[in-house]
This record gives C-alpha cells, structure tokens and sequence, in this order.
C-alpha cells in the first residue's frame, strides 16, 4: 500500500482536495477483473485493475485499465517532466492475459503508483486526484457512512 506524504506545501490542487490528498493511501489489488461488452459479440476480454484507496476516514475502490495508467503517466510527464515521473510497465503488442502476466503488471503498476504518490509534487497534482476520483469517490464513502450510521440508529430505535 501506497502513503501519501503528510506534509505537503505548495500545493496546486484545487482547495476542495487539498486536505483531503494529504492522507491517501493506494493498494492495487492483485485480483484483476476482466469484462467483455454484451454488445459487441467479437470484442476481446478487457482487464481492469481495482484500486483500493483510503483517504483519511473514508475508503473506495475504483476500477482503471492500463491505458488508464497510461494516459495518467502522459499526462503526469507532461505537465512536470518525464525525469519527475516513475516508469510504467510497457505496454504489450500482442494480448496477453496470462495470470503470470497480470500478476507481474500490477506488481509495476502498484510501484508505478508508490512512486507518484512518494513524490510531494505528483502526489497532490489535480491528473492524480482525477485519475483516483477523489471527490466523488470520499463523496460516496460519506454517503455510505451516513446511511450505515442511519441504521444502526434506527435498529436502536426498533
């Protein structure tokens, strides 16, 4: 699991995630997840990587394909330098869905992510938190909070 640096200056994250980046931790999952869309009969199986992440007191998951990591490590080397930005797994010719395989990418994609997150500039930069769904997704797990705490009052009530 990945830990965001908690000291972090000069920010340029917009102020609603400024707080909230300054605790976040990322685990990409070892199980991967691999859909084929019911509406195109010959497309290919699709791999996605499910993201566990922790910011303060709240946690979600997302779920991102590899060229999702991909246009975050493009988008990352293009607003601070390549130098600034750790490597990513190359990406593949030919399909490859092999469990070794998956199992070795995600093991490069969580370093791909320790590393960004290790760096204090990467780590609060508005291509991360929208690669991580940071508002919406500590939204969610607030209004899961709320309706988990509605419960247990109710059940105290009955």
């Amino acid at each position: 699991m990945s830990r965001l640096p908690s000291a972090v200056s000069g920010s340029i994250l917009p102020h609603f995630a400024t707080e909230s980046m300054r605790d976040v931790e990322v685990e990409v999952l070892p199980d991967t997840e691999t859909w084929v869309s019911p509406h195109d009969t010959g497309a290919l199986p699709v791999t996605y990587y499910v993201l566990h992440i922790h910011i303060g007191a709240s946690a979600y998951r997302v779920r991102r394909r590899f060229k999702d990591f991909d246009f975050l490590h493009s988008s990352l080397s293009q607003a601070y330098g390549k130098h600034l930005v750790p490597c990513l797994p190359p990406k593949q010719l030919l399909k490859n869905e092999s469990p070794e395989f998956l199992q070795r990418r995600q093991q490069h994609l969580a370093a791909f992510m320790a590393g960004v997150l290790s760096d204090k500039v990467l780590s609060m930069s508005p291509e991360l938190c929208a690669f991580l769904e940071c508002e919406s997704g500590a939204q969610q797990a607030e209004a899961n909070a709320v309706t988990v705490g509605e419960l247990a009052h109710v059940e105290k009530l009955v």
